[in-house]
């Protein structure tokens, strides 16, 4: 089998873990998100398809889906590529994955933030309290 090894514009945005709802990541870690675009060799490069760059705004609260947290082809450090984006608004959390709403152009799908956290426990198989 043949590797293949291709590269990306992304802009490395550290952000803290506050609670992690599955997987090796420790609550209270700093971990890098590979937030798809930015600038290499003079040229700009906007992802619709990825969130945009202001949803990780410093104090932004957050709910990562994201990859492996590995370093990959030509990268030093480890990082992690968010698969599903929501971010925390109040009582509502709202899908942040694309930059211009659903993957469909509507609107950015938006539940209420205690049937979302719901779901979440249920991914660790815990009961809501």
């Amino acid at each position: 089998m043949r590797e293949i090894s291709f590269e990306v514009v992304y802009t490395p945005v550290v952000i803290r873990v506050d609670k992690v709802h599955k997987g090796d990541l420790k609550n209270g870690s700093e971990v890098v998100v590979r937030s798809m675009g930015g600038s290499a060799d003079g040229v700009r490069y906007e992802i619709e398809e990825a969130p945009a760059k202001e949803t990780f705004k410093e104090g932004a609260s957050l709910v990562v889906f994201g990859s492996e947290y590995e370093a990959v082809d030509s990268e030093s450090e480890p990082a992690m590529t968010p698969n599903f984006l929501y971010r925390e608004t109040g009582d509502t959390v709202v899908d942040a994955t694309y930059a211009d709403g659903a993957h469909d152009g509507g609107p950015a799908d938006r539940m209420d933030r205690t049937a979302f956290l719901g779901k979440l426990r249920s991914l660790k198989g815990e009961t809501a309290s």
